[in-house]
């Protein structure tokens, strides 16, 4: 009786010098579909589980459900229907492959296939590796505008909504130096004295381990620039003001003597016209019965020509 761990059972044989030859043939065929049979189940296992967090390093194992392992083996990895070989983030290892800093790029399907030379090829089937981005994060600053030197300048680091809610700890750069770790993700900065880039990502000891970086540049200008400000605002200010004030004056002159001109024309025909009518009447009006005052004018005048005649 021949036993690697299946569940068959081998036949009774007997054995006598006619059927000796034939039953041994029996029994060497029964062995070798009892071990085809017992590595026929290959499967590819993903650690860690997927779907995996670009940046993390992800292992593929082959293995058999029975877990014989002989050494003669050779392993062969697929990336869909491309071989993988050793490479600088593709690392083959008998059994195993892994994956460096692995990339939205290695989201596939991977198989593997083990190879004897006195018994037929077996196949795994399709192990899917899903890959994600890491969680973003956010740096927020306030106030929103470029700050003076001695003002408070606040940084809020944020993780996107789908991880908010996880145990975050929050790294702080600045310019890319000087690590500071903090449980909180507002970062206070008092009197900053000149501008740099500051950076945050969050980290934590779960799956995943860390969020993307954000970074803002932070804008910061002396304190007297803002006296400077004040005093050039002020005087351009000013300026309209003056501007606008003396154009205002010029309009109104000029509406006035526009409505004083007709004024002064109209004096002048009736001026015009009162002495036509004087004249008129000089000439055409008769002498008024019983006026004597104004006779005796006309009388003298008459004189005085009469006189001046002769």
């Amino acid at each position: 009786m021949v036993n690697h761990g299946a569940s068959q059972k081998l036949p009774d044989l007997t054995v006598s010098p006619i059927n000796l030859q034939q039953n041994r043939l029996n029994v060497m065929t029964l062995m070798k579909d009892l071990k085809v049979n017992n590595l026929s189940r290959v499967t590819v296992r993903i650690t860690p589980d997927s779907p995996v967090f670009t940046g993390e390093t992800v292992t593929l194992k082959c293995e058999r459900e029975n877990h014989y392992r002989p050494l003669n083996w050779r392993y062969l990895w697929y990336k869909d229907t491309t071989e993988v070989f050793n490479s600088e983030r593709y690392t083959v290892n008998r059994d195993s492959l892994t994956i460096n800093g692995v990339t939205e790029s290695d989201q596939d399907k991977y198989w593997c296939r083990v190879e004897r030379d006195e018994l037929p090829s077996l196949s795994s089937s399709y192990a899917y590796l899903t890959v994600k981005a890491l969680p973003r994060a956010t740096l927020s600053v306030t106030p929103d505008r470029s700050v003076f030197t001695g003002e408070t300048v606040t940084l809020k680091c944020e993780i996107e909504n789908q991880y908010r809610s996880l145990n975050w700890r929050y790294v702080w750069y600045k310019g890319r130096t000087g690590t500071s770790v903090f449980e909180e993700n507002i970062l206070s900065i008092r009197s900053p004295s000149d501008q740099d880039e500051f950076w945050c990502r969050g980290e934590r000891d779960g799956r995943p381990s860390s969020s993307q970086y954000s970074h803002v540049t932070l804008s910061v200008k002396a304190a007297g620039s803002s006296s400077l400000g004040l005093i050039i605002g002020l005087c351009l200010g000013l300026s309209v003001m003056f501007l606008v004030f003396f154009l205002g004056l010029l309009w109104c002159y000029k509406n006035k003597k526009l409505s004083q001109c007709p004024s002064a024309v109209s004096q002048q025909q009736n001026i015009s016209q009162t002495s036509d009518q004087t004249q008129t009447e000089d000439v055409y009006t008769p002498l008024q019965f019983g006026d004597s005052h104004i006779y005796d004018c006309i009388n003298k005048a008459d004189n005085k020509d009469t006189s001046s005649g002769s």
